[in-house]
């Protein structure tokens, strides 16, 4: 029986860049600006010393555990220190709520939270000395729990987002402040829907955060919602090639008519002519002429920043379109499942596949990746060795079968096998475990050539 997707409702966290423009809360702009970068760098003492307070908490454990012979799940703050907490969070709230009284509870709970989960997350790693112990920096993000996340629902004409910011005791010695309110400046239509379905109740909130970057504030808003219901089966498989031909090729071997080719090569010229661009203006920040002497650094190099800001904004805008036209495709086609190459070694595969380094495309596969999700389509992912010069009709792999980047040939007598080189590697991904099969048919050819080297006509 075919396995439909999206039978588990799994719940979709994403989060989306706003640009903020303050309206209220304070005495003036220039007390919010204060006040908030006062929260700022206490929210790096706070994560910074939390992850002092984890790292001698798992000394303090070990040794309780050796004195005791107990294991380390059942060693609680409260059996070791004086205090009535029985989670590491607990006492470590109990230590903090006093010396930063400014703090709302729920946003100190929130960021020691996420200064603990980055501490466990590293665990294993800095254990193992694979790994330092993190640190933060200064322009450390404000985190604001959802509860303290209000975003009004009558303001027709208008978005507007309120933080509550600050503790009731530190308002009441502060009559200036309050709850500070920014207008959401929301320009895409992307940016426009969603959050009008936060309005509208169809995308939870969840743990957002406030950073200031380029003399601006803007809110990194976090929203929870369960993916529509699709109708795909998860035992057909499509297989995606990335390259430069085609920045995105899809097909199937099951399906021979089902294909997707999405053009690249335009997009990745331009990509090449600007980063050249930008290699030219790095040489002439050097010999600036006499309106940007004498005003520093970033004022002589800021049109690189702006080409490379350039080259960043296109890179994302067309991996979102391609990604949702190959999700959009699969969709339609019912396929539940996407096979690609795993990219995790980029820099490694660089010298086989030059081509990866004139495209973002480690970013593409995380925005198919998340995409797919939204569908409850699978997304997995194999070893590329010889995906490309590997027959997809016959199995026969030689380097041969591929003597330019479009065209593919089999070389295999027995075969003949011609089409688009970037449409036969997408057929070979469309195959399950495609990687084993590739191992197994070199070891045979590997045998046969080596029986008919020994045995001469």
């Amino acid at each position: 029986m075919a396995k439909k997707g999206n039978s588990q409702k799994k719940q979709i966290v994403k989060v989306m860049k706003y640009e903020l423009k303050y309206e209220s809360g304070c005495a003036d702009f220039n007390e919010m600006q204060n006040e908030l970068w006062k929260l700022q760098r206490q929210t790096r003492e706070v994560m910074n010393r939390t992850i002092q307070l984890c790292y001698h908490w798992s000394y303090v454990q070990a040794d309780y555990c050796k004195q005791h012979g107990c294991a380390r799940r059942d060693v609680k703050p409260c059996d070791v220190y004086e205090t009535n907490a029985t989670s590491l969070d607990g006492y470590i709230y109990q230590l903090f709520k006093d010396e930063y009284p400014n703090f709302l509870m729920a946003n100190l709970i929130a960021t020691l939270r996420k200064a603990h989960q980055k501490y466990d997350a590293l665990l294993f790693d800095i254990q193992k000395g694979n790994s330092s112990i993190p640190s933060f920096k200064k322009d450390q993000p404000l985190i604001f729990e959802k509860e303290a996340i209000s975003i009004p629902k009558h303001l027709s004409d208008k978005r507007q987002i309120t933080l509550s910011c600050f503790s009731k005791p530190y308002k009441s010695a502060h009559p200036t402040l309050d709850k500070i309110t920014f207008t959401v400046r929301a320009r895409s239509a992307s940016e426009k829907s969603i959050f009008d379905n936060i309005i509208s109740g169809k995308y939870a909130l969840g743990t957002s955060q406030l950073v200031y970057e380029k003399k601006k504030w803007f809110f990194l808003l976090s929203y929870k919602f369960t993916p529509e219901s699709v109708d795909v089966n998860l035992e057909k498989v499509l297989g995606v090639d990335l390259g430069v031909v085609n920045a995105l090729c899809a097909g199937s071997v099951e399906n021979p008519h089902d294909s997707l080719f999405i053009k690249g090569t335009e997009a990745i010229e331009q990509i090449r002519r600007l980063e050249a661009r930008k290699r030219d203006l790095q040489k002439q920040a050097r010999y600036p002429g006499d309106g940007r002497i004498g005003h520093g650094t970033k004022t002589r190099v800021s049109p690189v920043y702006q080409t490379r800001d350039a080259i960043a904004r296109m890179q994302d805008t067309l991996n979102h379109r391609w990604s949702r036209a190959l999700i959009d495709f699969a969709c339609k086609k019912g396929y539940g499942t996407i096979q690609m190459e795993d990219l995790s070694g980029i820099k490694a595969l660089e010298s086989e596949k030059p081509y990866l380094k004139h495209w973002t495309y480690f970013d593409l596969q995380s925005k198919i990746i998340y995409k797919a999700e939204e569908k409850g389509i699978r997304v997995v992912k194999v070893n590329p060795k010889c995906t490309s010069i590997r027959c997809s009709a016959c199995g026969y792999i030689s380097k041969e079968n591929r003597k330019n980047q479009a065209e593919f040939l089999c070389v295999n007598v027995n075969c003949g096998y011609h089409h688009n080189a970037d449409y036969n590697a997408a057929q070979n991904l469309s195959i399950p475990q495609i990687d084993r099969l590739i191992e197994k048919q070199l070891k045979e050819q590997e045998s046969e050539e080596n029986e008919a080297g020994s045995n001469p006509k």
